[in-house]
């Protein structure tokens, strides 16, 4: 399947089909490369990583690490 410009638009359209969760990656279809790739990280692994990072006394460096992502992609999708 060939993806048209007006599939991708509706894909990544709030309400429509743009996926819920920020920092999930998207392809237009199953064999076409990434074009927003990079961000698949769900909030099951950011707990993770959180609970390591508060276990090894290093709470405010996941902090920055994984709130740069988030912030930088809502920030990016609100501004399309």
């Amino acid at each position: 399947m060939i993806s048209s410009a007006a599939n991708i638009t509706h894909d990544l359209t709030p309400n429509k089909e743009k996926p819920l969760w920020p920092l999930s990656s998207y392809g237009p279809s199953k064999h076409e490369p990434l074009l927003l790739a990079g961000l698949d990280e769900s909030p099951e692994e950011l707990r993770v990583k959180a609970f390591t990072a508060l276990k090894a006394g290093n709470i405010n460096g996941y902090v920055s690490q994984a709130t740069i992502p988030l912030y930088d992609t809502v920030l990016t999708s609100s501004s399309s």
